[in-house]
C-alpha cells in the first residue's frame, strides 16, 4: 500500500477536515487510478475518497 499525502483540504467520510500535507495510506483504488479510499491516522482517524489530481505519492 502506498503511503500518500494530500495537496488540497479534504473531508472524511464522517465529515472531520483533513488538511492539506496531511499524510495518508491508500487501501483502495477506483475507476483505475481516477480516485482512491485514504485511510489517515492523525488528526483523526479515517477514510476518505480522493481524486487523483489531489494527492502525491511520498518518495516521488
Amino acid at each position: 500500500m502506498d503511503v500518500v499525502t494530500v495537496l488540497v483540504p479534504v473531508q472524511t467520510d464522517e465529515g472531520e477536515p483533513i488538511a492539506a500535507g496531511t499524510e495518508g495510506t491508500v487501501v483502495a483504488v477506483w475507476a483505475e487510478g481516477t480516485a482512491f479510499d485514504i485511510e489517515f491516522d492523525e488528526p483523526v482517524l479515517g477514510l476518505a475518497t480522493v481524486s487523483s489530481g489531489s494527492v502525491a505519492r511520498l518518495g516521488d
